[in-house]
């Protein structure tokens, strides 16, 4: 049973870096064990043929995976999803407390009628990204493909389209918190930026899964 659960749960399977086996006869076992039917031998005459060659040191048939193969087979992991949906909460958790963290400089910096606009403009920053990406990564979890789609737009436009123009001066964003700082602006957005462009790589990866599973 052990056994049984590592070869559900591994990208793919590994023969130990140190052996006397030659590399040949590795790459024949590899294909043999390959988690993909397609990626085994399509007979046992296919297998026989190349164990003969390999005896008679000829050059095999079967071939080790590339890089792109391993990265592929990767990306199509089930784990990909509740990687998503656990990365998503992470770079959320991280960005809350952030801007939790900002309410409190402004206390210090700001009073009257400007420290309110910036209390709102700091909640309005949670209430449209960060909540509606905290239910995303909950129904990802649950693998919901329809969560992929409905976080995207969140990650990739709110969290990185929208910094990103701020940054090249396109857009103007939570002012009255910046007014005093430029480098505390370009550390804020730089931060929202970097989150959303790793969220969207998750998303992306999760999306991949989901559809290889469901093809």
């Amino acid at each position: 049973m052990e056994l049984l659960d590592q070869l559900r749960g591994a990208d793919s399977i590994r023969l130990p870096k140190k052996t006397s086996v030659p590399n040949d006869l590795q790459t024949i076992c590899l294909r043999c064990l390959a988690r993909e039917p397609d990626r085994r031998y399509p007979t046992a005459n296919a297998l026989a043929e190349d164990l003969d060659r390999f005896l008679r040191s000829e050059p095999i048939r079967a071939r080790r995976d590339s890089l792109w193969d391993r990265f592929t087979r990767w990306v199509r992991h089930r784990k990909r999803i509740m990687d998503a949906a656990a990365g998503i909460i992470v770079v959320q958790l991280i960005l809350t407390a952030w801007v939790l963290w900002c309410f409190v400089l402004a206390d210090r910096a700001y009073e009257g009628e400007t420290l309110w606009r910036v209390r709102y403009e700091g909640l309005r920053v949670l209430v449209v990204f960060s909540l509606p990406l905290f239910a995303s990564a909950w129904h990802i979890a649950k693998e919901r493909r329809w969560a992929i789609y409905a976080a995207l737009p969140f990650a990739f436009g709110g969290q990185t389209l929208i910094p990103l123009f701020v940054l090249m001066g396109k857009i103007e964003m939570m002012q009255d918190m910046y007014s005093r700082s430029p480098y505390f602006e370009m550390t804020n957005m730089g931060l929202i930026l970097f989150s959303g462009i790793t969220q969207s790589i998750l998303l992306a990866f999760a999306l991949h899964s989901s559809r290889s599973r469901c093809a």
